[in-house]
């Protein structure tokens, strides 16, 4: 299935066209290139969007950040366009060009009015197959992958998320920062650029996509620039499996914190194209469904004790739009996945509210969504999934997913998928891919030893705001409290924030 509004043009259309009847079919055939379009005439704007299925994974050993650095010099001048120029150009039309490098793939976007569609294409087109590739820009770029990485450091949020994917997934293509180190990005070279671009920007690595009102007319002419691109196989290094085996803590210590910022969590095989995957978000929405208030974190962690401002789960990569907004960035496929909740209570209550947050993940590993609730939490899921797709933009963007996950007709299908869904659905779900026993904590604290302590022994401090009555909490306060972490001292380690990424 495919979306609605959706035309498809390639060998790629076709559900039946799998990857293993490509292979069978020989290398050596040049594979048409996909187009997904998603037609909507009435929208005065088009939205351009194409897939280079390489990203931060495929960085070379010693070179990490370089995906992210090569894409980020594609916006910065044309063969026959300055970046200056390139800016100018754009400005004129009242059109963007954007890149985004995650770990599987390499996105650039762009959007620009119905009307200027023909001289953004010309441009848009330049970005991806007519880099300048500057040298003046090298130095330039150098400084402001820098800064992204320092932007890391410095938001405890980030740098809690950031460490806890690159701890979970130590000696895996997956464990660096997607913008490097320090001491790899000053390594960075003309010549590395240009070889990672001839290595991974190739006809056979490379999905498009256009919505809004695009006609088929553009979907064959953006067909024909893919084209130009050179085949040949992109060479990628292994990808190691493993699982948290027990429990272990890194602390990540920054001086001068108010808050605590906790990521806790691990590896699991749950993708969209999973048959599981419907199961497990929606016993994830009941534990911590993000900035909503039905989630079991939230509510016993924020509404019952005030603790903490949010507190949320994840069964995927999540990164936030912004704001008070709930919906997740587009194009943020993952292979491989992880289960992971992120609370960031005051630091005086942080080993307790870690005790309490395991408590509830330990009750749905081994309970499920209660049933009382789970019609609510099903709805909920099902309704919600309508603003994921509110937009040209977003459907292309799902759509441009299921190349990475597998999942074709992803948004076509989840809502019937949840809806079908039984409590007993669910709760095996989470039994099968939660687990409480085996788990990577990471926390960015103002003193490392002081909660090393605190986790050792035990010991959960429990400071209310002030004004608050908890004697009706009494009870399940010292339950919680006697919860055993079951970390030894050579299970957790402590690091410096200010040693990390160098």
């Amino acid at each position: 299935m495919i979306l609605p509004g959706a035309l498809i043009f390639g060998m790629l259309a076709s559900p039946s066209d799998s990857a293993a009847a490509r292979a069978a079919a020989g290398t050596a055939a040049r594979r048409e290139i996909e187009i997904i379009r998603m037609a909507r005439p009435g929208v005065p704007v088009v939205h351009f969007r194409v897939l280079i299925l390489s990203g931060s994974a495929d960085d070379p050993r010693g070179k990490e950040g370089l995906a992210a650095f090569t894409a980020a010099l594609l916006r910065r001048g044309t063969r026959s366009l300055t970046r200056q120029a390139l800016d100018e150009a754009l400005d004129q039309l009242a059109a963007s060009i954007g890149v985004q490098v995650q770990k599987e793939f390499t996105v650039i976007s762009g959007v620009t009015l119905r009307r200027n569609v023909e001289e953004f294409h010309r441009i848009f087109r330049d970005v991806l197959l007519e880099p300048r590739f500057d040298a003046a820009e090298i130095e330039k770029l150098k400084t402001d992958q820098l800064d992204a990485v320092e932007s890391v450091r410095e938001s405890d949020e980030g740098l809690a998320r950031e460490v806890f994917f690159q701890e979970l997934y130590a000696g895996h293509p997956y464990g660096h920062l997607d913008a490097g180190t320090h001491s790899s990005i000053r390594s960075f070279t003309l010549e590395d650029v240009r070889g990672f671009y001839r290595a991974h920007y190739l006809r056979d690595n490379v999905v498009g996509g256009l919505a809004g009102d695009a006609d088929e007319a553009l979907a064959l002419r953006l067909r024909r620039d893919l084209e130009s691109l050179p085949g040949g196989e992109v060479k990628r290094a292994g990808r190691p499996a493993g699982r948290e085996q027990g429990r272990r803590a890194v602390l990540v210590e920054k001086e001068g914190r108010t808050q605590t910022h906790m990521r806790v969590g691990h590896r699991i095989d749950v993708t969209r194209a999973h048959p599981d995957y419907a199961a497990l978000r929606l016993a994830n929405s009941h534990l911590g469904q993000h900035r909503a208030p039905i989630g079991r974190l939230y509510q016993v962690v924020r509404e019952m004790r005030g603790l903490s401002y949010g507190a949320y789960s994840y069964i995927e990569y999540f990164l936030g739009a912004g704001g008070p907004i709930k919906l997740a960035l587009p194009n943020l496929a993952r292979r491989e996945q992880a289960f992971n909740f992120w609370i960031y209570p005051r630091s005086e209550n942080a080993a307790f509210v870690l005790k309490l947050g395991i408590g509830e993940l330990e009750a749905l590993a081994r309970d499920g969504v209660p049933a009382d609730g789970f019609d609510a939490t099903r709805a909920y899921v099902r309704n919600s999934f309508a603003f994921e797709i509110e937009t040209p933009a977003r459907e292309l963007a799902l759509a441009l997913d299921d190349r990475v996950y597998g999942s074709n007709g992803f948004a076509s299908r989840f809502p019937d998928e949840v809806g079908g869904l039984t409590p007993e659905k669910a709760r095996e779900a989470a039994r099968r891919h939660l687990s409480s026993e085996n788990l990577l904590i990471v926390a960015v604290v103002p003193d490392a030893g002081l909660f090393k302590k605190q986790l050792l022994s035990g010991e959960a401090p429990l400071i209310y705001p002030s004004g608050s009555d908890s004697s009706a909490l009494e009870k399940e306060d010292a339950r919680v409290r006697a919860l055993d972490l079951r970390l030894k001292p050579e299970s957790i380690r402590i690091i410096k924030a200010a040693d990390l990424f160098r």
